[in-house]
């Protein structure tokens, strides 16, 4: 397959990241490394969040303010320190996923660094082989703006409200919430967001066991920045032979217009 056809590929999805953690981590180890979520760049996403309790079987007010107290911060520990993610950013059309200006800017270190090209149903299989946690998603994230529609706050509500009638054990009143609600939880971000196209994967990690991904047979690309130091051209093409059909472009460039293009 030509790169062209690779890198517009519906199934290919990108990863920016910096040069030392794509050469010292990525490829060295054949690993990606999926990260906590309190580690997100959007604040809203890494700081703790407000829960209500819902509750038809606790009648003594004390003990019902004690369980919100405590199911708010056991949910917010689990999201925060035990729900793992990896980011991706997508093709849209005429507009491919490597060709992302601000993200090489942010992401890659100033274009010092490498977009990496993955195999979407690749890294499914790969996520759902390697991972045997009982809760992981993936899919597109959706912007909004922030706004108080009617509908917006209904989902708001149901997001942050545990309900404490079904279950016995904290951890499956939480994992029910998050099944019901992970899409209003985790796959939705502000609309100043949405050049990133991105899509994720989330896997809820208990024990952990599940942070770094073997992508052997998901890396079907490396996209060098603009700005990569020529020292290191021989160790990625040296790193090569230990993917399968992986194609390296050598470096993306810059036109005068703002615009990015393949170097050849």
């Amino acid at each position: 397959m030509k790169y062209e056809e690779l890198f517009n590929n519906k199934d290919t999805i990108f990863h920016y990241t910096k040069l030392e953690t794509a050469l010292e981590k990525i490829l060295k180890n054949k690993q990606l490394r999926f990260t906590k979520y309190e580690d997100s760049k959007d604040p809203h996403e890494s700081n703790k969040r407000n829960f209500a309790l819902q509750s038809s079987i606790i009648d003594n007010e004390n003990e019902f303010w004690r369980q919100r107290d405590s199911s708010e911060k056991e949910i917010n520990f689990i999201i925060q320190q035990k729900l793992r993610m990896a980011c991706f950013c997508r093709n849209k059309p005429n507009y491919p996923g490597y060709k992302r200006s601000r993200m090489w800017s942010q992401y890659a270190d100033n274009h010092r660094g490498i977009c990496f090209a993955f195999s979407k149903k690749a890294l499914q299989k790969a996520v759902r082989k390697q991972f045997k946690s009982d809760f992981k998603k993936n899919g597109i994230v959706k912007y909004y703006p922030h706004k108080d529609s009617r509908i917006d706050k209904m989902y708001k509500y149901q997001a942050s409200t545990i309900n404490y009638s079904d279950f016995d054990c904290d951890y499956d009143i939480i994992k029910k919430h998050l099944e019901i609600n992970y899409k209003y939880l985790f796959f939705k971000k502000h609309l100043d967001y949405r050049d990133e196209a991105e899509y994720r994967f989330i896997v809820l990690d208990m024990d952990n066991k599940f942070e770094d991904l073997v992508i052997s047979d998901c890396l079907v690309g490396i996209i060098l920045g603009h700005s990569f130091p020529s020292i290191y051209l021989s160790i990625v093409e040296s790193i090569k032979s230990d993917f399968k059909n992986i194609i390296i472009r050598d470096q993306v460039r810059i036109c005068d217009d703002g615009k990015i293009t393949l170097s050849r």
